[in-house]
């Protein structure tokens, strides 16, 4: 028994027979990698999602050649802070940093 048939049959255990049946019907289907069903059928839409505001904040950025802490940084962590119910937010340069 791997993990999604223990999982299947034990969530089938507390909602009833045909729950349970379902499930196990649905565990045998193949995943779309392999010919079976895809989850979704219209593409991812692009990323990062992008405007003319964001091009002329990050150009205005870029020319003024002033690549440290500044305004602009301070004012989007109010704004991200806020935005999340947070009372603090430090901006980093990536997600892993």
């Amino acid at each position: 028994m791997n993990r999604r048939t223990f999982l299947a049959a034990a969530g089938g255990l507390a909602l009833g027979s045909a729950v349970a049946r379902r499930s196990r019907a649905a565990v045998v289907e193949k995943p779309a990698l392999l010919g079976g069903k895809p989850v979704r059928s219209e593409p991812f839409p692009g990323w990062p999602p992008t405007s003319a505001s964001m091009e002329q904040a990050v150009t205005q950025v870029v020319r003024s050649g002033r690549w440290y802490r500044d305004r602009n940084v301070e004012t989007f962590e109010e704004r991200f802070a806020e935005m999340n119910a947070a009372r603090f937010c430090v901006a980093t340069s990536s997600g892993t940093t």
